[in-house]
């Protein structure tokens, strides 16, 4: 897709994942609390009928500090129409949850034989405040699900608008070249001013990345009022507050096109923002996309600054900042 509509279409994508992702999350938590909601409670110490199915169950153990510290209890389970007790069997893990106003931690289980109503007693020191014991569910396979479905709509959804984006502005890269051999300028506006590679990289370590925001804004607003292509600062800083893996290819993207304008083989293209995302992570490669992105630029505005006037632009003398 060479047109701005795959822009706009991988921004829609990406915009989508990160919707998509929050309201499963949400909807899926919410779920999870009409669960937690619905398991049958009985006092500690006390005693309740219930009635459960022939099926397993997770004990927990509920107070206000039940997610911290499980005093020692006790409780028995027996089938209220037989008298017949039902074992139970400590809890092979850690589980915890806080829902709905409800602390809880799991310490047993029990699979009653047949479906029907239960004597449940307990007894011990629920400590400060009140404890009960609740029999449910187990809430570990719908909180993976919860986790693993908000992580699985982001990432299809947002790397497939990522992929089109770099797609775009590679092809886009290539729109309009001048003549290779006549090398001149990609645009009559004002020349940006080249930079230290290594004050660069220096800044951004000693901001914490902030100097990154006046990076892209310098970057992309001096290639835009160049050329009269790109996102331009504003739009640009917004993409990378939003979605920097975007400006991973569209900023070298919109470096390549600058030279194929004017007539040079460029040293970058949209793909070079492999280096960024999603090697970006290990930090090396995103220092490798810095210098690269960099010194394609200043190479640039220097070539670009020695020209006649007549070749497009005023020139001026670069200036390291």
């Amino acid at each position: 897709m060479k047109s701005r509509a795959g822009y706009w279409l991988g921004g829609a994508l990406v915009a989508a994942g990160v919707l998509g992702a929050v309201v499963w999350f949400v909807v899926s938590l919410l779920a999870l609390g009409d669960k937690v909601d619905a398991f049958q409670r009985v006092p500690v110490p006390g005693e309740e009928t219930v009635g459960l199915e022939g099926q397993k169950y997770v004990i927990y153990y509920e107070s206000s500090t039940a997610d911290e510290f499980v005093p020692a209890f006790a409780i028995d389970i027996v089938d209220a129409a037989t008298g017949a007790p039902t074992p139970t069997a400590a809890y092979g893990g850690t589980l915890t949850y806080s829902y709905s106003g409800h602390e809880g931690s799991a310490v047993a289980t029990v699979t009653p034989p047949t479906a029907g109503e239960y004597l449940v007693r307990t007894d011990g020191d629920p400590g400060v405040g009140t404890a009960n014991v609740a029999l449910g569910g187990s809430i570990a396979g719908p909180l993976l699900r919860t986790i693993l479905g908000a992580f699985g709509i982001g990432a299809v959804l947002g790397l497939s608008g990522v992929a089109l984006i770099g797609v775009t502005a590679v092809r886009r890269s290539r729109l309009h070249p001048a003549p290779l051999g006549e090398p001149g300028q990609a645009g009559k506006g004002p020349l940006g001013r080249p930079r230290g590679v290594g004050f660069g990289i220096l800044m951004f370590v000693v901001t914490f990345g902030i100097y990154s925001l006046y990076w892209v804004f310098q970057t992309q607003e001096e290639t835009k009022r160049h050329t009269d292509e790109g996102l331009g600062g504003v739009l640009g800083l917004v993409v990378w507050l939003l979605i920097s893996p975007v400006s991973a290819f569209v900023i070298p993207s919109e470096i390549g096109a600058m030279y194929r304008r004017a007539g040079r083989e460029p040293p970058i293209t949209g793909w070079t923002g492999l280096w960024l995302f999603p090697s970006g992570i290990l930090i090396v490669p995103a220092i490798v996309w810095f210098v690269r992105v960099q010194r394609a630029l200043n190479r640039y505005w220097e070539a670009a600054a020695s020209q006649p006037p007549s070749a497009g632009g005023e020139p001026r003398d670069p200036v390291l900042l």
